[in-house]
């Protein structure tokens, strides 16, 4: 269900809410979806092609829309947490390929080159035929997509979606179920057939708690346990991971996870051999989000650059904690002895070269 007016603040053209109730989803924080309705439907009534929104959920976000013929174009802030590619079968010379197979039997039935890349890229379906290990032949429905640029063919062998949580969640049985559920009716329209997979990425200290499935969430009577299927969720205990596992790890996703399972044991961990980031802005925003901590973000947005590593990061989150809580003491000092700035940082003996930094925050 979706909610909208117009806005009365003048920063924003329109408000809008997003509500699920269906799918068991209370309120979608920043809805995209609800976005490609709202933004033709605001452009017709305020005669404009682009629409700033802002959803009123208790998260709150701003997207940029813009009508683009019979496209929606969305814009804004969000957080890059993961990227990968998986290539399942590479073609770099069709004929050469082929070369690893017996002849065809019938072979008059063959089709050329320029024919072959011809339907791989109008079809977007597919049987992907082979033999199994006992010698049986089979095929598998899929969807692929062929790229002539590369001459790779990739291929769609299932949609993944990850749950990113700071703390237990109760009813995350039942969100996941919410989440799947939505993914899957969507085939059914789209008319493509592929798994559904949620991974729930947990980085609390705090072992997750017992709720990993539908009979942990809600209380089933045994005589209707026949009937309601226990549909079970995916939880991966970051910081309770094996450290051996991180090498599991690649990109900067690697550098996250190496943090959360070494910090558990030791706050005050620093990388003896730190990767380089590769994606700054994400892994700090990412770190701010699953931490509370808002250091991730001020190192960020202040001075002396980007910071190339974690050990970099750390340094520098640790001299913020040294700064705020020098400020605070300067600041119950002028209160308590009715001292000046000054003064007060005399008395705690701060450096006069250190001083001017600050003054400007007092």
């Amino acid at each position: 269900m979706y909610v909208t007016t117009k806005s009365g603040d003048p920063a924003y053209d329109i408000v809008a809410r997003a509500f699920w109730p269906r799918l068991n989803i209370d309120e979608d924080p920043v809805c995209g979806s609800m976005h490609t309705v709202l933004v033709p439907y605001w452009s017709r009534i305020l005669k404009k092609d682009r629409i700033i929104s802002r959803e009123l959920s208790a998260r709150g976000g701003t997207l940029y829309g813009e009508l683009c013929g019979d496209r929606v174009k969305l814009s804004g802030k969000c957080r890059l947490y993961l990227s990968g590619e998986i290539t399942v079968w590479e073609i770099h010379d069709i004929e050469e390929r082929l070369t690893m197979f017996r002849s065809m039997r019938r072979y008059k039935q063959q089709i050329s080159e320029e024919e072959c890349i011809r339907i791989l890229m109008t079809e977007k379906r597919g049987v992907l035929s082979m033999s199994g290990e006992d010698g049986y032949p089979y095929g598998i429905p899929l969807n692929h997509w062929y790229n002539p640029e590369d001459g790779k063919l990739y291929v769609r062998v299932a949609f993944l979606g990850f749950e990113n949580q700071s703390k237990y969640e109760k009813d995350m049985p039942l969100r996941v179920i919410g989440y799947d559920g939505a993914a899957y009716r969507a085939e059914i329209s789209q008319g493509d057939r592929y798994p559904v997979i949620t991974l729930v990425l947990y980085f609390g200290d705090e072992p997750w708690g017992k709720n990993r499935a539908i009979y942990d969430a809600i209380d089933v009577p045994e005589m209707f346990r026949p009937f309601v299927s226990d549909y079970k969720i995916n939880v991966f205990e970051i910081a309770h991971l094996p450290k051996e596992s991180v090498n599991y790890f690649h990109s900067d996703f690697r550098i996250v996870v190496d943090y959360f399972v070494h910090r558990r044991d030791d706050p005050d961990y620093r990388p003896k051999d730190p990767a380089r980031f590769q994606h700054v802005d994400e892994v700090l925003k990412l770190m701010a989000a699953l931490t509370g901590d808002e250091r991730f973000i001020e190192i960020l947005m202040g001075e002396g650059g980007k910071p190339k590593d974690m050990c970099e990061v750390l340094d520098r989150a640790e001299a913020r904690g040294i700064d705020k809580s020098r400020i605070e003491s300067i600041r119950n000092i002028m209160e308590t002895l009715k001292l000046t700035a000054q003064q007060a940082m005399n008395a705690l003996k701060i450096p006069a070269n250190e001083q001017s930094k600050y003054l400007s925050k007092l």
